[in-house]
C-alpha cells in the first residue's frame, strides 16, 4: 500500500537533516479508510525509517531499500524531503515533541513514527 510512496523517497543528496538523523518505527497510520485499518496497522507496526546524514533506510515486512534523499526545506517544527529526480514530490516530516513524528504522504495520509535512537 504504502511501499511505492516509500521507495520515492530515496535518491540522491548532499546534506541530510540533523532533526531526522537515527531511527524511526511506526506507531499508526492515519487518514486511512476504515476498511483498510487492519491492513494499514499491520504496515505500519513494522515500518523501520532510519537515517544516517543523507541516507535513508525503509525496512518493512524483511525488505529494505536505502537510497540518499534532498532536503527541500527544514525548520525546527519541520523537515521536508523529495526524490531530485526530475519531478518534486515532496515529503513532509513535522515533529510531535522530540519523539515523534508525523510523515505526511503525497496522497494525504500520514503515518506516526516515534523515534528509537538518534
Amino acid at each position: 500500500m504504502f511501499i511505492g510512496l516509500l521507495t520515492a523517497s530515496l535518491v540522491a543528496c548532499d546534506g541530510g537533516s540533523s532533526q531526522l538523523q537515527g531511527t524511526w518505527t511506526g506507531e499508526r497510520a492515519e487518514g486511512i479508510r476504515e476498511d483498510q485499518q487492519t491492513q494499514a496497522a499491520a504496515f505500519v507496526s513494522g515500518l523501520k525509517l532510519v537515517f544516517d546524514r543523507d541516507y535513508i533506510s525503509v525496512a518493512q515486512g524483511g525488505n529494505t531499500s536505502t537510497g540518499r534523499y534532498k532536503l527541500y526545506r527544514e525548520d525546527k517544527n519541520a523537515v521536508v524531503i523529495y526524490s531530485g529526480d526530475g519531478e518534486v514530490e515532496t515529503q513532509t516530516f513535522n515533529f510531535i515533541g522530540d519523539k515523534r513524528v508525523r510523515w505526511i504522504l503525497p496522497d494525504g495520509r500520514s503515518i506516526i513514527l516515534a523515534r528509537v535512537s538518534k
